[in-house]
C-alpha cells in the first residue's frame, strides 16, 4: 500500500454533524517477527465518528488534539475527555502535515498540492499568512525546533527537482536556511525534532528506514532499517516526552513500531485494531499516543504510555504547627514541587485562600478542623500529592496554641540548656499561666528534663543538665485555665558535649 495522497473524499456526513464516541479497548498480542521487541497489548480507547481522519497534532498545553481529516477539516478533541471541542476548514485537500507551535498560538499546515505551509489560529482556523514551499515538492510531515523558530520540511515528490529533499525553514515566513540533499527514491515522509533539539528524526517511504540527522548540518547520524523489524514503508513519526521513545507508523503491517532512540530496537509493535494506519502524535507528557485510522467512518486510536510528566511533591514543614480547632491561622507551608493551583488540606479539611509563594513554599489559612494531630497534604492540579504525617495540630478552642519560635543553647561550663520562646499565636479560652521547657534523650536513655516559669508572661526558662552527653530534643508547651496546649514543633535539636 502506497503513501501516496489519498483525494478520494467519500459522500459521508461531516464530522460537524458525527457524534464522537469513545470505547475503552485492549489489544490482543501479535506476533513480532525478525528481531523486533516483544510485542504488547497497550491499553487504548477508541475516539470514532471522523470522516477518514489523517494526520494529528497536540496542543502543547496538553489540552486539545487537532485531527486534520482528508477533506481538510480540522476537529478540535478534548484531551480531558476525547468529546468534540469544535471544528474548522482548513483549505487545505487532503492535508499531509500538520504541528503545533511551542506557544500554542499557531498551526501549521502543509499543503501538498498546493506547495505550501499554511499558519491557522488554533481555535477558530483564521489564516495567519502562508509561504511557498515550491512546485513539485509535496511537502508533507512538517516538524518545529523545540523554540519553535524552525521548521523541517520534508518534501515527498515521488520525481522531478523537488523530491527527495528536506528543507530547513524559518517556520514564521518560510525563509530557506538549509537544503539537505537524500539518496533519489528515498521519499522523505515525516520529520521529528528531539527535546533538546540536536537531532532530527526523517522516515524515508522509499528507501524503507529512519535517520537519525544532525540538525546542524544534516549530516546522518545513524540510521535504522525496518526490514529487520518486520516492517515496511515507514509514515508518520512522533516522539515521547524524554526522546527516549520514537514511534513510527508503518504501512506493512498497518500499525506502529515503537523504537527505543539510543539504537532503534523495537520496544513494542502495535498492529491490533488498525485497517489503516496514518497519523500520530503524542500527549505533551508522552501519556497518550494517538494514532488516527485512515478510514470511513474513521477513529483515532488514544494509546497509554508511560507519563514522563509525573511531579514529586514533598511538605517538609508547617509553621506555625498548630492552631485553634474553629480555624482563621494562616499558616507557611514548606517543601518542593508546588505549582499555581496547589491544595491545601489538613486532616481533610481544605485551606482556604491558598497563595503559592514558590515552588518551596504555600501560605494559607487554616479551616475548622477536628482537635488533635492532623497529616498536612499538598496536591497539584496534576494529582501529585505530598503529605507531612501529624504535621499539625488542631487545638480545642479553649486551649492555647503552641509556642513559636523556640531556641535552646547550652553552656557547657554550667551544664545549663537556656530555652527562649515566643507566646502562641491564639493563648484559648484564658490567659496562660506558665509554660513548661523539655528536653528529651533522642536515644531514650536517660530521663525527660524540664524548667517550668513562674507565670504565663515570663518567655524563658533553664534546664539543668546532670550528666552532659546526652542529645535533647526540647519542645515548649504552654498552659491556661483549660489545660495544657500543645507542643512546639520541629524540636529544638542540642547536644550537650
Amino acid at each position: 500500500m502506497s503513501r501516496s495522497p489519498r483525494v478520494r473524499l467519500l459522500s459521508v456526513a461531516a464530522i460537524a454533524s458525527a457524534a464522537l464516541v469513545v470505547s475503552s479497548c485492549a489489544s490482543t498480542t501479535n506476533d513480532v517477527s525478525q528481531g523486533a521487541g516483544q510485542s504488547s497489548a497497550p491499553v487504548s480507547k477508541t475516539i470514532s465518528g471522523f470522516d477518514l481522519p489523517q494526520v494529528l497534532a497536540t496542543a502543547p498545553d496538553g489540552k486539545t488534539l487537532y485531527v486534520a481529516q482528508n477533506d481538510g477539516t480540522v476537529v478540535l478533541i478534548n484531551a480531558a475527555d476525547y468529546s468534540k471541542a469544535g471544528s474548522w476548514n482548513s483549505g487545505v485537500t487532503v492535508p499531509l502535515g500538520i504541528a503545533a507551535s511551542p506557544d500554542g498560538s499557531t498551526i501549521y499546515m502543509s499543503n501538498r498540492t498546493a506547495g505550501t505551509v499554511l499558519k491557522k489560529k488554533p481555535e477558530t482556523g483564521a489564516n495567519l499568512g502562508s509561504w511557498s514551499v515550491g512546485s513539485g515538492t509535496a511537502p508533507a510531515g512538517i516538524a518545529l525546533s523545540p523554540d519553535g523558530a524552525t521548521m523541517y520540511v520534508p518534501q515527498n515528490a515521488s520525481a522531478g527537482t523537488g523530491a527527495d529533499k528536506l528543507t530547513v525553514r524559518t517556520a514564521s515566513n518560510g525563509t530557506l536556511q538549509k537544503t539537505w540533499d537524500f539518496k533519489k527514491g528515498s521519499r522523505p515522509r515525516a520529520a521529528a525534532v528531539s527535546p533538546d533539539g540536536k537531532q532530527v528524526y526523517v522516515s524515508f517511504e522509499g528507501a524503507n528506514r529512519i535517520a537519525v540527522l544532525n540538525a546542524a548540518d544534516g549530516s546522518e547520524i545513524t540510521s535504522w532499517d525496518l526490514a529487520s523489524l518486520g516492517a515496511t514503508t515507514p509514515g508518520y513519526l512522533a516522539l515521547s516526552k524524554n526522546g527516549d521513545r520514537l514511534y513510527v507508523v508503518t504501512v506493512n503491517p498497518s500499525g506502529v513500531l515503537v523504537l527505543n532512540t539510543k539504537d532503534g530496537s523495537a520496544i513494542e509493535k502495535w498492529t491490533d485494531g488498525f485497517k489503516s494506519a496514518f497519523g500520530i502524535a503524542a500527549a505533551t507528557c508522552g501519556q497518550t499516543v494517538f494514532v488516527s485510522d485512515w478510514t470511513n467512518p474513521g477513529n483515532v486510536q488514544a494509546v497509554d504510555q508511560p507519563n514522563q510528566c509525573v511531579e514529586t511533591v514533598t511538605v517538609t514543614g508547617i509553621n506555625p504547627n498548630s492552631g485553634p480547632d474553629s480555624g482563621g491561622t494562616q499558616v507557611t507551608v514548606t517543601g518542593s514541587g508546588f505549582v499555581a493551583g496547589a491544595q491545601v488540606s489538613l486532616g481533610g479539611s481544605d485551606c482556604a485562600s491558598e497563595a503559592v509563594q514558590s515552588p518551596t513554599q504555600i501560605i494559607c489559612k487554616t479551616q475548622a478542623g477536628k482537635a488533635g494531630l492532623v497529616d498536612v497534604t499538598v496536591k497539584n492540579p496534576s494529582g501529585a500529592t505530598g503529605t507531612l504525617p501529624q504535621g499539625f495540630t488542631y487545638v480545642s478552642g479553649n486551649l492555647p496554641t503552641a509556642p513559636q519560635a523556640v531556641t535552646a543553647l547550652f553552656n557547657n561550663k554550667t551544664d545549663i540548656i537556656t530555652v527562649t520562646w515566643q507566646a502562641p499565636a491564639n493563648q484559648g479560652g484564658s490567659a496562660i499561666v506558665r509554660y513548661t521547657a523539655t528536653a528529651t534523650d533522642n536515644n531514650a536513655k536517660t530521663p525527660d528534663l524540664s524548667c517550668t516559669t513562674p507565670n504565663g508572661t515570663t518567655l524563658t526558662c533553664k534546664i539543668q543538665v546532670g550528666n552532659p552527653g546526652p542529645r535533647y530534643n526540647v519542645t515548649v508547651t504552654a498552659t491556661n485555665g483549660a489545660g495544657t496546649g500543645p507542643a512546639s514543633a520541629p524540636p529544638v535539636d542540642v547536644q550537650t558535649k
